[in-house]
């Protein structure tokens, strides 16, 4: 049975409503304004994520109860079983960025704010008004087991997207990546801490509404989302992986000639990846080339990036999470620039070059760009070689100073 007449106030319900609308607003607005595919397909990829579905529900949720600021017979999201639902939902959103997620990337500006308003102030702001003004009487532990049917039709709707698409929202359950086995393993592993978490809840409910105490809560549950690094970038294990695993590349006969190498962390998610930075040695054009793996926190191992590894003369752009690169040669050439997609990445831009040396004096360059956020196409003929300047042509610098390499 749920109790009724339980004030809660104004201010706080619009305070949460109005961050929630904002940072799904915000949210959407930024999606779409770094799409890489079709807004449609964009907009699907946005209602993708369990972030988003939740504070959805908590935006819904708060807006509901706004007009009439107390629990109210008949609202839905007045029912006690339904708020300690939600809370459920938005701790597991908490725990997963801060514990797993916020290490991957490194927001900046607008999407810095929005990331800590979704994952953070808002999971915070709802877990307290669970604590303070929601009757807590009247749970049960049988109420544990509705509460899995959201999340495990999110883990439904992600398996049969991603299978279509080929998005998968969370590294975790990327099939592609992990396999079937793995991802079965993992979301287990999540549906017994959501029903873990709901069990707990309600045995704090069933304590707190016989000693009305709400301070051991609220500690616990900020203690819950406070981020914890499980893996820092100077862990001792992940060099003992790295060494073991450039002396395999020696021993085996292929490690790069000339080669140098190190530690750095080449897409932002805080675990430092293997570079090893050498010169090609055939073909006809500048070949600045690297060889990268990347250390993967889930299979905890490093992974070859074959995307990274076929990529000449690349530059990092550490803060916009770009890469470009490029080969040319007098047979012709490419240079594409690309994003960070956790491991992977997406192609923002792909340029080919042909070179036409039957013209008297001097070659002629025709290069035919696509652009895969706009979908232009371009064509440009020059009399001298040249690339758009994020592509630095014949102005490789290394990564590796001499002092850097292992």
């Amino acid at each position: 049975m749920n109790q009724t007449g339980t004030k809660i106030p104004s201010y706080y319900l619009a305070g949460i409503a109005i961050l929630g609308w904002f940072a799904l607003g915000a949210q959407l607005y930024l999606i779409i304004q770094n799409r890489v595919v079709s807004v449609t397909e964009t907009i699907i990829r946005y209602f993708s994520f369990f972030t988003i579905l939740t504070n959805l529900i908590v935006a819904l949720c708060v807006s509901s109860l706004l007009p009439v600021r107390y629990m109210k017979r008949g609202n839905f999201f007045a029912r006690t079983s339904t708020l300690t639902a939600i809370t459920v939902y938005i701790i597991i959103v908490g725990i997963v960025y801060n514990v797993i997620l916020r290490f991957l990337w490194k927001p900046q500006g607008l999407q810095y704010v929005v990331d800590e308003l979704l994952h953070t102030i808002i999971p915070i702001l709802f877990i307290l008004l669970w604590a303070m003004y929601v009757p807590k009487a009247g749970l049960q532990y049988k109420n544990a087991l509705p509460w899995l049917i959201y999340p495990l039709l999110y883990i439904i709707w992600t398996a049969i997207h991603g299978a279509i698409s080929g998005f998968y929202p969370y590294p975790f359950i990327n099939v592609a990546e992990l396999g079937y086995n793995k991802v079965l393993v993992n979301t287990g592993g999540l549906l017994i801490a959501f029903l873990g978490l709901s069990l707990f809840l309600v045995a704090v409910a069933k304590y707190l509404s016989r000693h009305f105490m709400k301070t051991p809560l609220i500690i616990l549950l900020f203690v819950l989302l406070t981020p914890s690094v499980a893996y820092s970038q100077n862990n001792p294990a992940l060099k003992k992986k790295a060494d073991q695993l450039i002396k395999g590349l020696k021993n085996k006969g292929d490690y790069p000639n000339g080669g140098n190498d190190t530690l750095i962390d080449l897409n932002g998610d805080r675990y430092k990846d293997i570079l090893i930075e050498y010169y090609g040695a055939s073909g006809t054009g500048l070949k600045n080339r690297i060889q990268v793996f990347l250390f993967d926190p889930f299979r905890n191992k490093f992974k070859e990036s074959e995307q990274l590894s076929n990529l000449a003369n690349p530059t990092f752009y550490f803060n916009k999470k770009i890469i470009t690169g490029y080969y040319v040669a007098n047979g012709g050439g490419y240079a594409t620039k690309m994003k960070w997609d956790h491991s992977k990445f997406d192609t923002l831009e792909y340029i080919d070059i042909e070179v036409n040396n039957s013209v008297k004096d001097h070659p002629v360059f025709t290069l035919s760009s696509y652009n895969y956020v706009t979908k232009k196409r371009q064509v440009k003929t020059l009399s001298v070689m040249d690339l758009p300047k994020e592509y630095n042509y014949w102005d490789y610098v290394p990564l590796i100073k001499k002092s850097d390499s292992q």
